[in-house]
């Protein structure tokens, strides 16, 4: 059985979380040139956030539809090359 002075020092460290928030979905994007081509083939991003000169990241609201291909080479070779499709659930 937890002592009355510990139940109150748990409760403040376990804030109430905020019911049923959309959490927006996060794409990361990336291109460096002959190695490496992250991009989205369809999809319309709510924000794009550019990381660095090789990165990004793109936002997609709830119920938004994307896809995303990725292409990695290596020695002029092809190693990958995947498509995929995301569908951003509503709660």
């Amino acid at each position: 059985m937890m002592q009355p002075n510990m139940q109150a020092v748990v409760q403040t460290m376990r804030p109430e979380l905020p019911a049923h928030r959309p959490v927006p979905m996060q794409v990361s994007l990336a291109f460096v040139e002959l190695r490496v081509n992250v991009w989205l083939r369809f999809g319309k991003p709510v924000r794009e956030t550019v990381l660095n000169r090789w990165r990004r990241v793109a936002v997609f609201e709830p119920g938004a539809v994307c896809c995303r291909v990725k292409w990695i080479a290596k020695a002029m070779l092809i190693k990958v090359h995947r498509c995929r499709f995301s569908n951003v659930i509503r709660r």
